[in-house]
């Protein structure tokens, strides 16, 4: 193992990545849904080596405590700020230049493991870089996949086995130990009993805590038991990809999908579950999601059909990010949020809606006034507090800061500075005199 001194690595700013929302305003408003977010389809957002990737075929992702997003290449592992992405290139890592990234882990210490095709593996924590290779004990240095579990320990896939590292030790699981093949793809820890499970190139195994291994095989065929990824969905239905479609184990059956069932190529890469309990796959052909156990398209069809899909990560906003052999792409969740008067709002029959320069959003109804929201925090002005009406049309800031509001009804044009003191109004013909 090297070790080395790396004081640039986390040296930056914090990223903040900012969730963002809108608000709905129409006449109907009350047959609204009273308080919630509806989920719209994605927009989504593409980098490639313009914008500052070191290589576009993206085959690793993951976000460390401080914000930053990692990109793992086949030409080498870049950070990404939110704006633009700077290459690591740092002499107490030379194994990572140009070197072709295979995996991310971000672990619960706060470490940054990668996984890296001939390099062995490498961990970034507090300034620090272990480099890690079959000197120390690594079956192989061509290194695949990894995985924390929940004891702590680093799980590491490699075309040698897969290998435990714990307190400093590396314990190696092959063939002989009963894999099902040596040439490890992908690996999961079981919600139920806390079993490793190992997609490889003829079945997936189980590793239970006591060390023993299983082989389970999906497909009729060789190429079904050429596995490239598993997870576990929210139900403890176990899914894998392979050479040969989709599979969903659920107890004792196994149910395949394929392109029949909508998935945009047989040959599928990934399979990753997000937060809300929708899985994610990625394919030779593109991308799809399986909802409520059926395949549904992606990103709304925005993504191009037919790209190679090599990767998908989640972070801490709910943005899906892909890597894919074009790029890096993000697929950012529309979301529509509902206020009504359970949340305040005056009336709900919204007309119009106006953002002023402080931020505070300002809503027009028909019957209720105006309502000023600050924060999650509404403030009503109507005809009690000296407007015209309370039957609002629009709203329009004017240069100096003022609120015009236009009424209906013969209530004309109101201006608003500064609160209700602060009122001019009008009436049929816009003639305006001071309120007070």
């Amino acid at each position: 193992m090297k070790r080395a001194g790396h004081d640039s690595v986390f040296a930056w700013p914090r990223l903040k990545l900012i969730a963002w929302g809108l608000l709905l305003a129409q006449a109907g408003f009350a047959a609204l849904p009273a308080t919630n977010s509806i989920i719209l389809p994605y927009s989504v957002r593409v980098w490639q080596t313009d914008d500052g990737l070191p290589q576009n075929s993206v085959h690793a992702i993951a976000q460390t405590r401080d914000g930053y997003l990692w990109v793992g290449t086949q030409d080498g592992l870049a950070r990404f700020d939110g704006v633009r992405f700077t290459t690591l290139d740092d002499p107490a890592a030379p194994e990572l230049k140009h070197a072709w990234i295979r995996a991310l882990l971000c672990s619960r210490d706060g470490s940054l493991w990668i996984a890296s095709d001939g390099n062995g593996v490498t961990r970034l924590k507090d300034g620090v870089c272990s480099h890690f290779s079959e000197a120390d004990g690594l079956p192989s240095n061509q290194t695949k996949c990894l995985l924390e579990g929940s004891d702590g320990s680093i799980w590491i896939g490699s075309d040698g086995g897969v290998t435990r590292y714990k307190d400093g030790k590396f314990t190696n699981f092959t063939e002989k130990s009963g894999l099902g093949s040596s040439l490890v793809k992908a690996l999961w820890e079981d919600q139920q009993g806390g079993a490793i499970r190992i997609a490889t190139t003829r079945g997936l195994s189980s590793l239970n805590k006591e060390g023993n291994v299983s082989t389970l095989n999906f497909g009729l065929g060789t190429s079904g038991n050429s596995l490239k990824s598993v997870c576990q969905d929210q139900q403890g239905n176990i899914w894998v990809a392979s050479n040969d479609g989709l599979t969903r184990q659920e107890g004792n059956d196994k149910i395949p999908y394929g392109t029949s069932e909508g998935l945009p190529d047989r040959l599928v890469t990934v399979v990753f579950p997000d937060r809300s309990g929708q899985l994610w796959i990625g394919t030779y052909g593109g991308l799809a999601r399986i909802v409520d156990k059926k395949v549904v398209s992606a990103a709304g069809g925005e993504m191009g059909h037919g790209d190679l899909i090599l990767t998908i990560f989640e972070d801490r906003e709910e943005n899906i990010w892909v890597g894919a052999r074009d790029g890096l792409y993000r697929l950012t969740p529309g979301r529509f949020t509902t206020y009504t008067t359970q949340q305040g709002l005056s009336c709900n029959n919204a007309m119009s809606v106006c953002e002023d320069r402080s931020g505070t959003i300002w809503v027009g109804t028909w019957g209720g006034g105006v309502s000023l929201m600050k924060g999650n925090q509404f403030t009503t002005y109507g005809h009690t507090n000296g407007l015209t009406h309370d039957l609002v049309l629009s709203l329009h800031e004017g240069r100096d800061g003022s609120m015009w509001v236009g009424m209906d009804h013969g209530g004309g044009l109101n201006r608003l500075k500064g609160g209700p003191a602060n009122l001019s109004r009008g009436g049929p013909g816009c003639s305006t005199r001071r309120s007070g």
